[in-house]
C-alpha cells in the first residue's frame, strides 16, 4: 500500500474506537472491520475508517437492507500482521457475515488464508500486493492495483516531449518497488524514454541527499518519486533546492505533505485512483458527502474505505431482496454476482480483473497539483 505520511497517537484513535459499533438492533448484520488504526499504517486506516463510517451511514439511513441494519465494529489491525492475523480468527468464530480491510499488504496476507479456510468473505483495501486475491474464491480487494493506471503518467509525459526520466523508490516494499523496478522502465521503453537513473532505498530511509545528487547529476527531464509522504517532503524540496527544474511526478501524495512542500510542488504529477477534483456522479457524492461530515477533504484511503462498504452493501442488498437470510455463504454468491457487474463509487466505475474477478480495476485519473489544489489533466477511460 502507499505507507505513512505520519504515524498519529494512538490516543487519538480512542474516540474513533468508541464509535466502531453503528447503531444495534434485532435486525443487525455484524461485519467485522480489521482496519489499523496504530503503527505505522495507522494514519491511512484512520482515513480508511472514515470511509466506511460514513458508507455505513448511508446504507442505513436508507431502504436497501430493508429492516437491517448494517452494523461495523472495527478491530485496531496495528499494523502487525501477526495480530491481524488473530484477529481474522477471531472474526471468523464471531456472529461477522464478513471482514472488511486489512490495509496493509503483508497484515492482508496473514490474514486471507484465515478467512479463506473459514470461509468467511474477506474485502481487503489498500493491501497493493501479489498473492491477497490470489488465495481463494472469498477473497476481494477493493484497491485497483498500481500498475493498472500509473501508466498515464508516461502517455503525458511522452505527450510533454519528455526523453529522459531518473526514478528512486523504495525498495524493500513490493508494491512500491515493483513501479520503480519494472513497470515504470516498461511504461518509459513503450512511450519513447530512456530511464537515466535508477536509484532504491529502504523504506526506513532518511537521508536522501546522495540520492538527490545522482538523480540530478544525471540531468533527466523528469524525476518519478514512488516513495512514501514521510520522504516526499525532502525529497521534493530537495531537488529543487539542488537546481532541478523539470517535471516530478509521483504515486501518491497527501494534502499535508502538500502543505509542507509548497511552491516545490508546483506542477506536480499524480496517477491516482480517487481525486476530490473527480467529477463522476458518484465521486461527487462520496466527495460532497464527506466534506459535511469531517469538513475536509476526502483522501485515497477514505475512498477505498468507503468502497469496501459500498460493494458489501451492495451484495447483501441482494441477498435480502432474494429473501434469503444474509449469512456467508449467500453473501459470498451475491458477492460474485456484484463483482461481474461493477459498481459506481468514490472512484468512479469500478469493475474486477478479467482473471480472477475479486481485484477491483478502475479508470484512474491524471492530476497535476497547482499552488497545492488537484487539477484532473485527463481520465484512464481517455486513454
Amino acid at each position: 500500500m502507499s505507507i505513512p505520511r505520519k504515524i498519529l497517537l494512538a490516543g487519538m484513535v480512542a474516540g474513533m474506537l468508541s464509535a466502531s459499533a453503528l447503531s444495534a438492533s434485532a435486525e443487525d448484520i455484524d461485519v467485522a472491520a480489521l482496519v489499523e488504526q496504530t503503527g505505522v499504517v495507522g494514519y491511512a486506516g484512520q482515513s480508511v475508517w472514515k470511509g466506511m463510517q460514513l458508507a455505513a451511514e448511508k446504507v442505513n439511513e436508507s431502504s436497501r437492507l430493508g429492516d437491517y441494519k448494517l452494523k461495523i465494529e472495527i478491530k485496531d489491525a496495528a499494523s502487525n500482521p501477526a495480530t491481524t492475523a488473530a484477529l481474522a480468527t477471531q472474526a471468523a468464530k464471531s456472529d461477522a457475515v464478513a471482514i472488511l480491510g486489512p490495509a496493509l499488504s503483508s497484515s492482508a496476507l496473514a490474514s486471507a488464508p484465515i478467512a479463506q479456510r473459514e470461509k468467511i468473505p474477506m474485502i481487503a483495501v489498500q493491501s497493493n500486493t501479489e498473492g491477497v486475491v490470489e488465495t481463494g474464491e472469498y477473497i476481494y480487494r477493493l484497491t485497483a492495483p498500481f500498475y493498472t493506471y500509473n501508466d498515464l503518467t508516461f502517455k503525458h509525459l511522452a505527450d510533454e516531449g519528455v526523453k529522459k526520466v531518473a526514478l528512486s523508490f523504495i525498495s524493500n516494499i513490493p508494491s512500491v518497488a515493483g513501479l520503480g523496478k519494472d513497470f515504470a522502465p516498461k511504461w518509459a521503453k513503450e512511450y519513447g524514454m530512456e530511464i537515466v537513473a535508477s536509484e532504491g532505498t529502504p523504506f526506513n530511509t532518511t537521508d536522501f541527499s546522495t540520492t538527490i545528487e545522482k538523480l540530478v547529476a544525471a540531468k533527466p527531464d523528469a524525476i518519478g518519486l514512488y516513495h512514501i509522504d514521510t520522504q516526499l517532503t525532502g525529497l521534493i524540496t530537495g531537488l529543487r533546492r539542488a537546481g532541478f527544474e523539470g517535471k516530478l511526478f509521483v504515486y501518491n501524495i497527501n494534502p499535508s505533505t502538500l502543505e509542507a512542500v509548497g511552491d516545490a510542488a508546483d506542477g506536480l504529477l499524480m496517477s491516482i485512483d480517487y481525486s476530490p477534483a473527480m467529477s463522476d456522479p458518484s465521486s461527487k457524492e462520496f466527495t460532497d458527502s464527506f466534506r459535511k461530515k469531517f469538513d475536509d477533504d476526502p483522501t485515497i484511503y477514505a475512498a477505498n474505505g468507503y468502497d469496501a462498504v459500498l460493494f458489501l452493501s451492495a451484495a447483501l442488498e441482494k441477498v435480502i431482496k432474494a429473501g434469503n437470510k444474509p449469512d456467508r455463504e449467500n453473501l459470498l454468491a451475491a458477492i460474485s454476482e456484484v463483482a461481474q457487474t461493477g459498481f459506481a463509487g468514490a472512484s468512479g466505475d469500478t469493475t474486477f480483473d478479467d482473471k480472477y474477478h475479486r481485484d477491483a480495476r478502475v479508470n484512474g485519473v491524471l492530476v497535476r497539483f497547482d499552488k497545492g489544489k488537484p487539477n484532473i489533466l485527463f481520465s484512464g477511460k481517455d486513454r
